[in-house]
């Protein structure tokens, strides 16, 4: 595998990753009750008691246990994503200027002008 190679797969996944998100949230929350289920355990949200200023009377609603792993799934996935954007930038750079150097079949076809009457000759 060379660089331009690379580059396309990381291209792909990152979109992949970026269009499939709700989607990895949703099948990996199903099959975590689905384990929780099987393994008899009951799904809670852990309380955390919090100060309360002099007056307040209610309680903030937080979110469920469900939206809770939801929340911190998606936040996994964008920082996965994030980071592959930054870590392979430069991967990304040398394909974009040097790729076109890894690509024979289309260098060999390219035509380019003949120095003696300026008609086109294909490279061999």
């Amino acid at each position: 595998m060379n660089f331009r190679e690379a580059a396309a797969d990381l291209d792909c996944l990152q979109a992949f990753l970026h269009e499939h998100h709700d989607d990895f949230c949703e099948r990996a929350m199903s099959y975590g009750k689905f384990k929780c289920e099987d393994w008899g355990m009951e799904i809670k949200r852990r309380v955390r008691h919090r100060r309360r200023m002099p007056g307040e009377l209610a309680r903030d609603a937080g979110l469920t246990a469900e939206q809770e792993v939801i929340r911190v799934l998606e936040s996994i996935l964008d920082r996965l994503v994030s980071a592959m954007t930054d870590r392979f930038s430069r991967l990304r750079d040398l394909n974009i200027q040097f790729g076109f150097l890894l690509d024979t079949k289309s260098l060999l076809l390219q035509r380019v002008p003949d120095g003696a009457d300026d008609t086109d000759t294909e490279l061999r």
